[in-house]
Formats: structure tokens, C-alpha cells, sequence
């Protein structure tokens, strides 16, 4: 099965999807191929936010602060996930990675 690259940002004080403004904008900055190359090439946050504008328009806003710390995850395509985050640390949650109780 094909594995999907998702962008995360698991540095404390700004976090990089979680922090955008739509859901749309949320499900861009984490899975968008372009953003997985520069995450790749670990590109400047200057070529990001190009790249970002060209797709997105320059009315949309996005916080640059957790790119420098952004990493790739793979899951297997078709696996449900979340990005959450706590004080900009953010970390993926797919239904695996939960420690279900049962009552």
C-alpha cells in the first residue's frame, strides 16, 4: 500500500497547519505536494510563503513560524488522521495511535 507524506510541526511554540485559519488551508499546509518537496528540500520560509501565495492568493494569511521545525510523517493511504497541537507541538493521531479503553 501506498504511503502519504504529511507535514508536521513537533516543535514547542508555533505550529504549522494547526495554526492556519480554515479547515481548506489546515488540509493544504499538512498534505499539499508542492509543500512536501520544499519540506524535502528543507526550502527558507521566504520560497514557502511564495509558493503558498501562488496557490492561495495573497489575502490568505499564514504563520511562518513553525516551518523551520516542519518534518514529514507517512501513513498509509486512505488512514484517517488529525493534527493536534499543544503549545505549538504538534504530533499525528490516526486511529492506531490511540490507546482505546473499552468499558
Amino acid at each position: 500500500m501506498e504511503d502519504v507524506p504529511i507535514l508536521v510541526s513537533p516543535g514547542y511554540g508555533a505550529g504549522w497547519s494547526t495554526w492556519a485559519e480554515t479547515d481548506e488551508h489546515k488540509r493544504f499546509l499538512c498534505t499539499d505536494p508542492g509543500l512536501v518537496d520544499l519540506a524535502k528540500r528543507k526550502a527558507n520560509e521566504t520560497e514557502v510563503e511564495e509558493y503558498i501565495t501562488s496557490i492561495l492568493g495573497s489575502d490568505v494569511y499564514v504563520y511562518m513560524g513553525g516551518w523551520t521545525q516542519v518534518i514529514i510523517e507517512y501513513i498509509p493511504k486512505g488512514t484517517q488522521f488529525s493534527i493536534n497541537s499543544y503549545d505549538g507541538f504538534e504530533y499525528l493521531i490516526t486511529p492506531s495511535s490511540i490507546d482505546w479503553m473499552i468499558s
